[in-house]
């Protein structure tokens, strides 16, 4: 009996050594295909784009965040592409962006010249199969995205509401919040926060971008908006500088950042009443992990478009870049393969946790 259970011993021994052997072969397998995925033929590159001009189509008007932030990766870009190609923006509004979106994805040459950026919450357009979205997230080849950004929602000091549990239960108040047309972000997130944390909004849309928004809260026209955290600490400060006159109630997240002007708020995971709540926020605030987003359409050939992440990693850690953009808003920079798995976790959610988040946002007259 002992010999035969020494000779088992010595075969369970081999069959894990080959195991072993096989698991290192595949593992220097991946390691050697994601070293060549970084890897390119610069020449080859260089001699595409050299004396070409790269075209960063922006979904939205001059003067917004997208617009901004674009223009500030265009003026560093060039100098990190192989070849040195000129970078030049151009504007393309419409639908929230999905024009720019649909026109790179399929309208333009998927040559290595165009990328676009667009409002991430298009990808959670696509997950609740809004109409005229022409594009797949998951085939978009993402160089990745300038930010992240945790949305928030605010109303008018006049209002006197300077809680979230305010508006909460039958006796909680009534606040008229701003927004766009359904599927937009402003919109979205005050939708999904009445619906998680039963807060009262009334929601009035047809506004036409958030400065529209904003001036409507400042003239009274309506109580309050929602919008990312960033957009209140850069382009809207108005509301708390020289004199806080909005009171932050709730911002996403299962943690609120550390700062003065949100003192009263809470983060909204952490007050959400059930699992289905936080799952709701989680999914409206998956995008917000990639704000600001860049991508080519599918069929860039290989070479361009490692030259192109390359080049926008390069660019997001250029010293003079980030000390241009960092006066604007936080840089949190996310690469391509980064982005690319934020979108593929999103749109693989569950069937019925979608049909839950549909019936969120639907458009409501009232609260």
């Amino acid at each position: 009996m002992c010999k035969n259970g020494n000779e088992f011993s010595v075969f369970e021994r081999a069959v894990l050594a080959t195991l072993m052997i096989g698991f290192w072969i595949l593992r220097s397998a991946f390691s050697a295909e994601a070293a060549q995925s970084r890897t390119f033929d610069e020449k080859a590159a260089a001699d595409f784009y050299r004396g070409k001009t790269v075209t960063l189509i922006v979904g939205f008007a001059p003067g917004g965040g997208y617009d901004i932030s674009a223009r500030l990766v265009a003026r560093h870009m060039g100098k990190h592409l192989a070849g040195n190609p000129n970078v030049i923006v151009e504007n393309r509004p419409g639908a929230g962006s999905l024009v720019a979106a649909n026109l790179v994805y399929k309208g333009l040459r998927a040559d290595g010249t165009y990328i676009t950026t667009f409002n991430s919450q298009m990808v959670l357009q696509q997950l609740l199969g809004q109409p005229g979205i022409e594009f797949d997230g998951r085939a978009f080849n993402w160089l990745g995205s300038v930010s992240s950004s945790q949305s928030a929602c605010g109303v008018h000091r006049e209002t006197g509401v300077t809680h979230i549990k305010q508006l909460i239960g039958p006796s909680g108040k009534v606040v008229n919040m701003g927004g766009e047309s359904p599927g937009s972000g402003i919109t979205d997130t005050a939708a999904v926060i009445r619906a998680a944390l039963a807060a009262k909004f009334k929601i009035i849309y047809g506004y036409a971008g958030s400065r529209p928004v904003a001036n409507a809260v400042l003239s009274r026209e309506i109580d309050g908006m929602c919008i990312s955290w960033e957009s209140f600490t850069s382009d809207l400060k108005m509301f708390f500088e020289p004199q806080k006159i909005l009171n932050v109630l709730v911002i996403f997240g299962a943690e609120k950042p550390k700062h003065s002007w949100l003192e009263n708020a809470e983060a909204a995971e952490a007050i959400a009443p059930n699992e289905s709540a936080r799952t709701l926020l989680k999914l409206v605030y998956a995008p917000g992990k990639m704000s600001f987003p860049y991508a080519v359409a599918p069929g860039v050939p290989a070479d361009r478009l490692v030259a192109l992440r390359t080049a926008f990693d390069k660019t997001l850690a250029d010293p003079a870049f980030v000390s241009e953009y960092e006066k604007y808003r936080q840089l949190v920079p996310k690469n391509g393969e980064e982005v690319a798995e934020i979108v593929r976790d999103l749109l693989a959610t569950k069937p019925n946790l979608v049909s839950d988040l549909k019936e969120a946002l639907k458009q409501r007259v009232g609260p």
